[in-house]
């Protein structure tokens, strides 16, 4: 449940585990739009479910069954032990069907910052490219300016002569 920090369940002095303590309250994360997953269980859904005999309690009628030697106690002990097994089961498969939507969530957003990066090294090289090519235009531009002005102001030898 939500109470991470209180104790679901304690013993009394003699040893018998008490009530749920714990929270109810299922928690959920969206991994994703509208896609939920639940992180935090109720635990007394699992321990409990509704049933007349708890999984603790079920296991003190099993062993209590086994010191006596009563089958019929044993019996309905097992019936109890094995409907709390299939709840924790049901929870245990929603665990898992979290933890692969989860899994796979992830591998979609991998995917995605990779093609990302991959955008992003395309767009830097196509601006260096750029870049280079306007840096070489610019060049020749720069020489032609400077071999046109040095033509203007070049004096040849009839120009000191005759000048």
């Amino acid at each position: 449940g939500a109470a991470g920090t209180v104790r679901p369940y304690s013993k009394d002095g003699a040893g018998v585990v008490q009530g749920y303590a714990g929270s109810t309250r299922e928690v959920t994360v969206d991994i994703d739009r509208n896609r939920p997953v639940t992180i935090g269980f109720n635990g007394d859904a699992i321990v409990d479910g509704g049933d007349a005999t708890d999984l603790f309690q079920a296991f003190e009628d099993a062993v209590a069954a086994a010191r006596a030697g009563d089958a019929e106690a044993a019996h309905t002990a097992s019936h109890a032990l094995q409907r709390a097994f299939d709840r924790a089961s049901q929870v245990q498969s929603s665990v898992g069907t979290s933890l692969r939507a989860i899994a796979d969530h992830s591998s979609r957003l991998e995917a995605a910052g990779r093609s990302s990066t991959q955008r992003v090294a395309s767009l830097e090289e196509a601006n260096m490219a750029e870049a280079i090519s306007g840096l070489q235009q610019s060049e020749t531009a720069y020489n032609a300016a400077l071999g046109a002005a040095s033509s203007t102001t070049r004096r040849s030898l009839f120009d000191y002569l005759f000048g």
